[in-house]
């Protein structure tokens, strides 16, 4: 349904209505920074002058 509707908003056939649902299903499906703050996704700091990620922890890659 998701998909559905943001097909429906890129081509200009959605109301106003189906992209408020679309910004929600977002949300609760975590495909937001919001949605993804509320499933408890953590993001890792980059360092904004070299565009570097800092280390993962546990020392993953």
């Amino acid at each position: 349904m998701y998909v559905q509707i943001v097909c429906q908003s890129l081509a200009g056939k959605a109301t106003a209505g189906l992209a408020q649902e679309a910004r929600h299903l977002a949300d609760h499906l975590g495909l937001s920074p919001a949605g993804m703050r509320t499933l408890g996704w953590q993001m890792e700091a980059v360092d904004t002058t070299t565009g570097v990620i800092h280390a993962l922890p546990g020392g993953a890659a």
